[in-house]
């Protein structure tokens, strides 16, 4: 707290006393992100890049520990600072209510338009998902996502508690439906696994990592087809065209369809052609021979 409440004080002092939100922004990325200030990393593997002890004693951190940082500065200065989730991102937004402005720690605090963000929701995703202001529990939630993220890394039981409880505080929140479903199917609870996949599909049904999750738990399901069709799913909405991951996956199952079910193997190879010849390339995998 004591380093919080210096920090507050620099803050305020570089804002010159202004409740200007242009200012009070412009005194918070001088502060926090100068020279001598934070930075922003890209490993979400360190707690230490996470939780606030961790942020301030290596002064680093990714966009939620960043955002947790500026969001206690928020609440020391009684300024209207709010936490905002992207799909996979987290960022902080001064509202008061006239005035809006988005800070970007992975961007050293600038300001971007919601415009900007805009462009990561695609069609289709459920409304109020993303893109407005949280509640404090909501906040809670993004931590305790990022806590199970990290415990189920080191395969530690506490993983599922953890996403329990930040479901309990934000029940619509796609990440950790998708980050539950992933932990179900690890552990063989395949069921489980699908419906909380499909749940999160149902909220962001753009999530590349979703639709690969449920494809796995198909799988393990012994659901071939629905295998397949998530796969393509994945490949489909990925951003990245040669995802190693996704490709490794539609490798596999090509060689369980050939050997295992070869009826149907026969049928998606055919219908993968018949798009070929009609210059539809939706998705790697099933070459005819």
């Amino acid at each position: 707290r004591g380093e919080i409440a210096a920090i507050a004080e620099s803050v305020r002092a570089a804002a010159g006393g202004s409740d200007a939100p242009a200012r009070r922004v412009d005194a918070l990325r001088s502060v926090l992100f100068g020279p001598d200030g934070f930075r922003a990393v890209a490993d979400l593997s360190d707690p230490d890049h996470l939780y606030l002890d961790g942020v301030l004693a290596r002064r680093e951190g990714y966009c939620l520990g960043l955002s947790v940082l500026l969001l206690c500065l928020g609440e020391r200065l009684d300024w209207p600072l709010h936490g905002v989730a992207a799909p996979d991102h987290f960022l902080v937004r001064h509202d008061d209510g006239a005035v809006r402005i988005n800070l970007e720690t992975l961007q050293g605090g600038r300001p971007l338009p919601d415009a900007h963000y805009r462009r990561l929701v695609e069609e289709g995703t459920a409304e109020g998902i993303y893109l407005r202001n949280l509640s404090p529990r909501e906040v809670l939630a993004c931590l305790l996502n990022n806590r199970a993220v990290l415990a189920m890394a080191r395969r530690d039981d506490a993983a599922a508690g953890s996403f329990d409880a930040a479901l309990a505080l934000r029940p619509a929140f796609p990440e950790a439906l998708r980050n539950r479903g992933a932990l179900l199917g690890r552990d063989g609870r395949h069921a489980e696994a699908i419906a909380a996949l499909e749940e999160a599909l149902r909220l962001h049904p753009a999530d590349p990592r979703a639709w690969h999750n449920l494809a796995l738990a198909r799988r393990g399901a012994e659901d071939p087809r629905g295998c397949w069709e998530a796969l393509r799913e994945a490949a489909r909405r990925d951003r990245d065209p040669g995802n190693p991951q996704i490709r490794a996956s539609l490798a596999e199952l090509e060689t369980d369809l050939r050997e295992n079910h070869f009826p149907l193997w026969q049928e998606l190879a055919a219908a993968r052609n018949r798009e070929r010849l009609e210059g539809r390339t939706l998705a790697p995998g099933l070459a005819a021979t």
